[in-house]
């Protein structure tokens, strides 16, 4: 039970009880997967999703990679059926699938699409959103973001390089106190924001 790290920057809280070989939560969030990105984590997701039993699967933004060329794999296939769909499914769309925005506020399949997410639990309200509302800049231009990704996505392949990875580290080094405070300010109303 607790904060444990996964991989390189996902970390997880757990607090659970174990059954046989699963774990048992509530609610289960995953983020920023990008499945169909030349270094996403299929292998991983697919054996972290195999060994939960939730109640609800919250995807909070990212899970899939629209934003550059997505490669779809046999290993897509094995993350889609470890996922339970008779459970309640939540798809918060982040800026890499913004190609679900239109499905916001809609049902389809079992998997409800919107672009923020509260409850309540234990008198507490939480809420859960994808963070590139808080970005400044490029990101808000999709065509401009579009070149950018196509490029970025052609140096991954082509040269076998993790842009992401050295980016997104380099970016969080830089800004992430800076920008705490701001979102803090925006999101006083609930007590805890995911």
């Amino acid at each position: 039970t607790g904060l444990q790290q996964y991989e390189n920057n996902c970390y997880i809280f757990l607090q659970t009880r174990r059954w046989g070989r699963f774990f048992v939560l509530k609610r289960l969030i995953i983020s920023d997967t990008h499945i169909g990105s030349k270094f996403y984590k299929g292998e991983k997701l697919c054996e972290f999703l195999s060994c939960m039993e939730y109640d609800q699967l919250i995807a909070n933004g990212d899970i899939v990679e629209f934003l550059k060329i997505p490669t779809f794999t046999n290993r897509v296939v094995e993350i889609l059926k470890a996922i339970n769909y008779n459970k309640e499914i939540i798809y918060v769309i982040g800026n890499h699938d913004k190609a679900f925005g239109n499905f916001a506020g809609k049902e389809i399949f079992g998997v409800k699409f919107v672009d923020e997410y509260e409850f309540e639990e234990k008198g507490r309200k939480f809420r859960i959103e994808h963070g590139d509302k808080y970005e400044k800049g490029i990101i808000h231009y999709r065509t401009v973001m579009k070149i950018v990704s196509i490029f970025q996505d052609f140096l991954e392949r082509y040269f076998d390089v993790d842009v992401s990875t050295w980016f997104n580290n380099l970016r969080i080094n830089k800004r992430k106190i800076k920008r705490l405070w701001d979102i803090i300010d925006l999101n006083n109303d609930v007590d805890v924001l995911i």
